[in-house]
């Protein structure tokens, strides 16, 4: 199904530490490219054994980055340049094996002034081979842009946004996902940017059948924490021209969607889940009937 559809929930508070020590990659400040007026520095991302052997500055495109979570590593770089990154990954294939880029990262992203990125796979396909595992955990940040990527085998989150403002997937395509949920956006600290809002543009969600967990759902899991009263904000989550096809949920949760207004779902609060995706029932009736 296709549309323009708004999602707005109120919302919570959470907080996670993320500490590397190593340097901004020295091609840092060598290539630049301007989207919407902000001037990003352009660094590379590939497999190590397409890039053998490397010459010039490392992070440029004959010295590329070829790990994803290690502490010299693509992650490492985003947290010690500061931000105002575009990341351009230059390899068809990814995983999570050492000699594909090592893909998985468990942390999550939170230092003070990493705002402006852009991650472009460029139609890279992205494999999950390990345990439970994530491509991206960031939170509290503006102005993140993810694109161009096909994730696939993800079983914990490919993709997991927290109190994000002004960010963007896609072009992304997240298919035979075994996890609770491909994509999770949630806020848990409101008060961090005053508030949420991710947007997905011409994104697909396809045959992601959660394995086990209940509550689930096979796409796309929207959610506030349960924190105290007094800390919410606005969740905002858009989706444009993106496509929810054989998706599947084990439990309460929906094949698409999972709109749930607390962590874990107590009596009041499948009460509310029911309230929303009721609207949401009648919505999809309504449009696309």
């Amino acid at each position: 199904m296709k549309g323009c559809y708004k999602i707005y929930l109120a919302v919570l508070v959470v907080f996670s530490t993320f500490n590397l020590q190593a340097a901004c990659p020295a091609y840092y400040g060598d290539e630049t490219v301007t989207e919407a007026g902000i001037t990003y520095n352009v660094l590379y991302f590939a497999n190590p054994g397409e890039v053998s052997p490397t010459s010039g500055d490392y992070g440029g495109p004959t010295n590329p980055i070829t790990d994803w979570n290690s502490s010299d590593g693509g992650m490492d770089a985003i947290n010690d340049c500061g931000g105002n990154v575009y990341m351009r990954f230059i390899s068809c294939y990814y995983n999570t094996d050492n000699e594909y880029g090592d893909i998985n990262f468990t942390d999550r992203l939170v230092n003070a002034g990493l705002n402006n990125v852009i991650l472009d796979g460029q139609g890279a396909f992205m494999e999950n081979l390990a345990a439970a595992t994530s491509f991206l955990r960031v939170s509290r940040r503006n102005n993140w842009t993810i694109r161009n990527f096909t994730f696939s085998g993800w079983n914990a989150n490919a993709i997991l946004l927290t109190d994000m403002t002004n960010t963007v997937v896609e072009n992304c395509i997240f298919d035979s996902n075994p996890t609770q949920r491909a994509v999770r956006v949630d806020t848990q600290d409101g008060s961090a940017l005053g508030g949420s809002d991710v947007t997905f543009n011409n994104c697909v969600f396809s045959n992601n059948p959660p394995v086990s967990e209940t509550p689930s759902t096979g796409a796309v899991e929207i959610r506030e924490d349960e924190f105290p009263a007094g800390n919410a904000s606005n969740l905002v989550v858009t989706f444009n021209d993106c496509d929810f096809t054989c998706n599947a949920r084990q439990g309460m949760g929906g094949g698409a969607l999972w709109i749930s207004p607390t962590a874990f779902p107590s009596n009041a609060g499948a009460y509310r889940l029911h309230q929303w995706w009721f609207f949401c029932w009648q919505f999809f009736r309504n449009r696309y009937r």
